[in-house]
């Protein structure tokens, strides 16, 4: 169930460039991958003979694959992700977070207030308590020990492409993933939400406004910035300066025992209410894997020019007569094999590494 929420867009003129489908609720998707992921390990654990296994996931298929494996001992020989859904921090918590995410991906009126109020952040608060479930409660390393695998990214895709600082069209493919974590929390894309980027009402100063037809007037605003270091972290555990969690069981002395305990919530909570600080893997290298395991489709797999080859012309230059193909986000889908078979020789390269390359088409 990878495309709950799923609707269809028909073509409308000056609003949308095409027909097409958008995913209302990505986070529900991201749910179900979780939830799916057990089911998934033992049924290519136990049903799928053969002594070399493949795993190949595209989108928000990685999620379900890295989920296995992380959490289930999914087995196989190699692991290609083929642009990724998921962000890079899951898979690299040390360099996935970027300056430049930490801005774009936080929205505008959060990004005065410091780290320790953020949702993405509040795991942080129960870091000196080794065993507390809470803790995990992060995009960063989530999938840290997802290994044998191969990076398929695009540069130039839409639907993964990095924010640019912006709020799009929600119902649109371009900047999807970046809009709907921006829009984590919110009725936009869920009718329950919970904790995201939406404030709390726990942290509100009254302020005189004064007299009007003898009667006086208050209103009420959020802390300002500066005003959340008066907030012990003690009170931000059990009442954070983010929208609350749906299942107030999360909170106080039996959070942890009680997510632990609790699959369904502890995703629903995870996948809905916690926002990531990083792109997504499936328009940027994951560093930590280093040049070989990450492959830029884009420039990589382009059937028009050898990018090999050091100096050839930017394939991301409107003007040059190399341009290469538009690498979007199901490129290698829908489009001939003339334009895509070079990123599945990439993939035959990289299962077998030792084989002797083609020389003159042969």
């Amino acid at each position: 169930r990878g495309n709950e929420s799923q609707i269809w867009i028909p073509k409308i003129p000056f609003v949308t460039e095409s027909n097409g489908y958008a995913t209302k609720n990505y986070h529900q998707n991201v749910l179900n991958a979780f939830r799916t992921a057990g089911a998934f390990a033992a049924e290519v654990n136990n049903r799928i003979p053969g002594a070399r296994k493949y795993m190949i996931a595209h989108s928000l298929g990685n999620m379900l694959v890295s989920a296995a494996r992380q959490f289930h001992g999914l087995q196989y020989d190699q692991y290609f992700m083929l642009n990724a859904a998921v962000a890079l921090e899951a898979y690299d918590p040390v360099n996935g977070v970027t300056t430049n995410s930490w801005n774009d991906m936080t929205p505008a009126e959060w990004r005065p207030y410091p780290n320790r109020v953020r949702p993405t952040h509040w795991y942080e608060l129960y870091l000196s308590y080794p065993n507390d479930e809470r803790r995990n409660l992060t995009w960063k390393g989530v999938f840290t020990d997802v290994d044998n695998t191969i990076n398929f990214y695009s540069s130039m895709d839409e639907v993964v492409a990095n924010g640019n600082d912006e709020v799009e069209d929600i119902l649109t493919r371009d900047f999807a993933w970046y809009n709907q974590e921006q829009a984590k929390g919110s009725l936009l894309v869920s009718f329950n939400p919970q904790a995201g980027w939406k404030f709390s009402d726990h942290y509100v100063k009254e302020e005189f406004e004064g007299i009007q037809n003898g009667v006086p007037r208050y209103r009420y605003r959020k802390y300002e910035p500066e005003e959340t270091a008066s907030i012990a972290d003690t009170n931000l555990m059990v009442r954070p300066f983010f929208k609350d969690f749906s299942d107030e069981h999360i909170y106080g002395e039996g959070g942890s025992v009680f997510l632990r305990t609790n699959d369904m919530v502890r995703w629903y909570a995870f996948s809905h209410g916690i926002p990531a600080e990083s792109f997504a893997a499936g328009a940027n290298p994951v560093l930590k894997w280093g040049k070989k395991r990450n492959i830029d489709m884009a420039i990589d797999c382009d059937p028009k020019t050898q990018r090999e080859n050091e100096g050839g012309p930017d394939p991301h230059e409107e003007n040059s007569e190399n341009k290469v193909v538009n690498w979007t986000h199901s490129y290698f889908i829908g489009n001939s094999l003339f334009d895509t078979k070079k990123a599945y020789e990439k993939l035959v390269e990289k299962i077998n590494p030792h084989k002797p390359k083609k020389v003159n088409d042969e």
